[in-house]
């Protein structure tokens, strides 16, 4: 699929920004959406045109497609902010475990020491053996 036929915004910046696994979830969120409606125009067409049997199978698979397209987003609202929390924890740690030495090169402590200061271990867990 092209990136410009792709229908979301959301979709098109997931999928610029390399995250494949938000894309994907969008997509197939997207996609269930999709058919669940055009279930639904089914069930319509078929009430107008007087096909019970059809429209009943129709309604039956708009609301099955629903709840999937649904169920797809919720677990997508769950799963994805998890990984980015964990992927923003892990940058967190590798920038301090730079920081910390650099800070510790050029004397930056944070001032004179006071009573009720935390250990520095307790504040720089990553610190380095001097």
């Amino acid at each position: 699929m092209a990136l410009h036929q792709l229908n979301s915004k959301a979709e098109k910046a997931a999928l610029q920004a390399g995250d494949k696994l938000g894309a994907g979830f969008s997509l197939t969120s997207g996609a269930l959406g999709v058919s669940a409606g055009l279930a639904s125009i089914v069930e319509g067409g078929a009430g107008l045109f007087g096909a019970s049997a059809i429209g009943t199978w129709a309604a039956i698979a708009a609301a099955g497609l629903g709840w999937a397209a649904a169920g797809v987003g919720l677990v997508a609202g769950i799963v994805l902010p998890t990984i980015q929390v964990a992927k923003r924890s892990e940058d967190l740690d590798d920038f301090y475990k730079g920081l910390v030495p650099t800070l510790d090169k050029y004397g930056l402590n944070g001032g004179p020491e006071q009573d009720g200061d935390l250990p520095a271990e307790d504040i720089y867990p990553y610190q380095s053996a001097t």
